[in-house]
């Protein structure tokens, strides 16, 4: 009999939780008639990656100036937004590192990289425009690195994949109606990280799939928002962001199925970029 009042407590309170939670999802304070804005505009990155060994010693570098696509779309109610983010860059970059046998390496490497996030947060404070906020979200980063071929050397393909998971507040820095800066600090917790080579024929070597080590990363961006009319404005956006990378670990190399007595691991990495973003954004 206990157990069968405990049961109804229970479903009482879940039932009133749940008639809170639809109260809030329905009030008309918290969704009222929600603004939209599309974002679009272009980013030129200072792509800087190192790779070391296991006693921590630079074994190559890659860096260079890429360029990229940028588009955005969020949808703002009085509290709260959703927001999602895209960015594509894409260019070639000094390469400089060295054989397995240790032999000095200098060649070019095309960088293909692909971000995509959606987040949601609420704002909280002052009377600015662009006011402070708390979100959270999940992201997509796929990384193409395309290390050419030089006449004693083989090329090599290597492609990256995760997601994220994110977590980030962002500061307003003036109490404007008008124009916006903010601070914005998220971290960044890689999830199911993987990396396949491509040897592209080198000795008839099969592609070869490592799980990452999975890390922390940080970005930090400052953007300044200005207006351009009623509905448009106009953002600039320099930022840095990071992917640090944990060491794989140790997998047979097969030709054909059939192990070569080889094996091969991803060391462990950091890539550290500065860039800058240049959007025009326009609220419906």
């Amino acid at each position: 009999m206990e157990s069968r009042q405990n049961l109804m407590e229970s479903i009482q309170l879940k039932f009133r939780f749940s008639l809170l939670l639809i109260g809030i999802l329905i009030s008309p304070q918290t969704w009222s008639e929600p603004d939209l804005t599309f974002g679009i505009g272009f980013d030129a990155m200072r792509f800087y990656y190192r790779e070391f060994d296991d006693n921590d010693v630079v074994l190559n570098t890659e860096k260079g100036i890429i360029p990229g696509l940028v588009i955005n779309a969020a949808v703002e109610w009085e509290n709260w937004y959703t927001e999602f983010n895209y960015q594509y860059n894409f260019g070639k970059v000094e390469y400089d590192g060295q054989t397995q046998t240790g032999i000095p390496v200098t060649t070019n490497t095309e960088e293909d990289t692909v971000d995509v996030n959606f987040l949601a947060g609420r704002y909280f404070g002052n009377n600015s425009q662009y006011p402070s906020a708390l979100y959270a979200g999940l992201g997509y980063y796929y990384w193409e690195r395309n290390i050419l071929p030089i006449p004693s050397v083989a090329g090599l393909l290597e492609t990256y994949e995760w997601s994220y998971a994110i977590i980030g507040g962002k500061i307003s820095l003036l109490k404007s109606r008008d124009n916006g800066l903010l601070i914005d600090v998220r971290l960044r917790r890689m999830l199911n990280a993987t990396m396949e080579v491509d040897f592209l024929g080198f000795n008839n070597w099969d592609n070869l799939e490592l799980d990452l080590g999975e890390e922390w990363s940080l970005r930090i961006g400052v953007p300044y928002m200005q207006p351009i009319d009623k509905n448009a404005s106009f953002s600039i956006e320099p930022y840095l962001t990071t992917w640090f990378i944990g060491r794989s670990a140790d997998k047979e190399i097969t030709s054909g199925g059939t192990p070569v007595g080889i094996s091969a691991h991803e060391p462990r990495s950091e890539t550290i970029n500065l860039g800058i973003t240049v959007k025009y954004l326009y609220q419906f």
